[in-house]
């Protein structure tokens, strides 16, 4: 069962906006039209503003009613898809996935004494059940000694004691 946000509007919604706010942009295209055409044929500022009260202005709040009407149909699918790639995003984080030991380079009689472990050309030392050295091909065991030798430090994910 998919739980829906109160902001979330279905798609026919979004596409009676856009209806809605082109017709809203054509009406007021067309009070513009007739506003400027009254004006232009009148030289005297008493005639032409008949025209500008009930043409041109009504028009230009029409057209900028349509602006905002069409930014916001644009905005609301934008956030609807935000909303559905973070969920996506959230479900395949909180997934329950198996997990492998890592593959590692060394004999079965060091697993039980093995806590820590790197990559080859690794900048960091891990914990052995670190996510980010999972599945990963060379992870090696590394002891102390070689923490030192290699300069390795702590990962910030898994945080391994030093």
């Amino acid at each position: 069962m998919e739980v829906r946000r109160p902001h979330e509007r279905n798609g026919a919604g979004l596409a009676h906006r856009g209806w809605l706010g082109s017709a809203l942009a054509v009406a007021g295209a067309v009070l513009l039209f007739l506003g400027w055409f009254g004006v232009s044929g009148r030289p005297n500022l008493a005639e032409q503003m008949p025209y500008l009260a009930s043409g041109t202005i009504p028009g230009a709040a029409l057209v900028v009613a349509a602006a905002v009407m069409l930014a916001g149909e644009s905005t609301q699918r934008s956030t609807d898809r935000t909303h559905a790639m973070m969920s996506e995003l959230h479900s395949l984080l909180v997934e329950n996935a198996p997990i492998d030991e890592p593959t590692v380079a060394h004999s079965p009689a060091d697993t039980a004494s093995a806590a820590l472990v790197a990559l080859p050309n690794g900048d960091h030392f891990h914990r052995a059940d670190c996510a980010l050295v999972q599945r990963k091909a060379g992870v090696e065991i590394v002891d102390a000694d070689a923490i030192r030798d290699r300069q390795l430090t702590p990962c910030p994910a898994c945080e391994p004691p030093s």
